[in-house]
């Protein structure tokens, strides 16, 4: 797990959506991915706060992504809707050569819930 600083203290502003959103990502790891290793990096780059959640499992299912999730599952939405209310960006994505990429970026400058 990889943290700096800065991204600690912005983190500060939405750190429960941020605790959610890594949760349910690490939780898709174990549960669909059969990760084996998963790396986890909280960083602050470009006056935005990044998270992201990195798996070697199978990867996520191009239509589980088309769809914006599992029929009848909603980790997938609500770590969108997470993200759409602190004002964030989050994408989903499949990684060249296995696994799954989770990134969620937060712009920190003009934000007042930052400071």
């Amino acid at each position: 797990m990889g943290l700096d600083d800065t991204a600690v203290k912005a983190g500060a502003a939405i750190g429960e959506d941020i605790v959610e959103i890594a949760r349910e990502a690490l939780r898709n790891a174990f549960l669909h991915a059969g990760a084996r290793q998963i790396e986890v990096r909280l960083s602050c780059e470009h006056a935005q706060l990044l998270l992201e959640v990195k798996d070697d499992g199978k990867g996520i299912d191009d239509a589980v992504l088309k769809a914006g999730g599992r029929k009848g599952h909603w980790g997938l939405p609500g770590m969108q809707e997470r993200a759409a209310r602190v004002g964030g960006r989050l994408t989903v994505a499949r990684r060249a050569g296995g696994g799954t990429t989770v990134r969620l970026a937060w712009p920190i400058e003009g934000n007042a819930a930052a400071t």
